[in-house]
């Protein structure tokens, strides 16, 4: 839903997809976001050569010391940083739990894309609240939160479509060298019947954006054709 930009140094855009979740994330909903990251490859041409790893609620050893969770080594930490910074107890800082993506380690062992999913609310600085945030080459956290009300099906179909959307922008939905069909709106998107054009009501657009989705309308011609030239640099 919204982008921000990554000034990091460059690496090989062949790299695996690393997926953590918030524990008591249903299974359905992570399904979805697995099936969807899966769609997105798939479209971008790139599914048998980037590997999608479910870390699943990952706590890596001696994530827990004491009472105390140690840095870097849980979905639980990320999630207790971006809870920590909020400005109140309701929302994770979804741009807060980016940076700290942006800034891990384990991106200097393994150069990888990160998805987090969580089921709790988030906001970003000047957004009273998001369903999700990506970061162009880097990464996305995504929330089923704001969905949660719908009934089952559509909860799963509107986290598919969001989770396209967002990975999209990963991987460089909509480029900034584009200029036809676009519209600035908390970052670029498509004005298309596409998949990665904005919705700010939330449930509303996205259910209207889902059943174009369902419809056959995922990317566009535009946004498949920059889909398959962010792989190509």
């Amino acid at each position: 839903m919204r982008i921000l930009s990554d000034t990091g140094p460059q690496v090989s855009r062949f790299r695996p997809v690393y997926l953590m979740h918030e524990e008591g994330l249903e299974h359905a909903h992570l399904q979805a976001v697995l099936d969807a990251t899966h769609a997105v490859l798939r479209a971008a041409g790139v599914a048998a050569n980037i590997e999608v790893h479910n870390f699943g609620v990952w706590r890596n050893s001696g994530w827990l010391e004491g009472n105390t969770l140690t840095n870097w080594n849980s979905v639980d930490w990320y999630l207790a940083h971006a809870l920590d910074t909020s400005r109140n107890d309701r929302q994770l800082h979804g741009g807060h739990l980016l940076k700290l993506l942006y800034n891990e380690p384990w991106q200097e062992a393994r150069p990888h894309y990160d998805i987090v999913v969580t089921h709790s609310d988030i906001y970003d600085d000047d957004c009273n609240f998001c369903i999700g945030l990506a970061v162009h080459g880097l990464g996305t956290v995504i929330s089923t939160n704001r969905f949660l009300r719908l009934d089952a099906r559509a909860q799963r179909e509107c986290i598919i479509t969001e989770t396209m959307h967002e990975v999209g922008h990963v991987f460089g939905l909509v480029p900034g060298d584009r200029t036809d069909n676009v519209e600035s709106s908390l970052g670029l998107h498509c004005t298309n019947r596409c998949i990665m054009r904005q919705g700010l009501s939330v449930p509303h657009d996205w259910l209207k954006i889902t059943e174009d989705r369902l419809a056959g309308h995922k990317f566009c011609s535009a946004c498949q054709r920059d889909l398959r030239r962010f792989f190509c640099h």
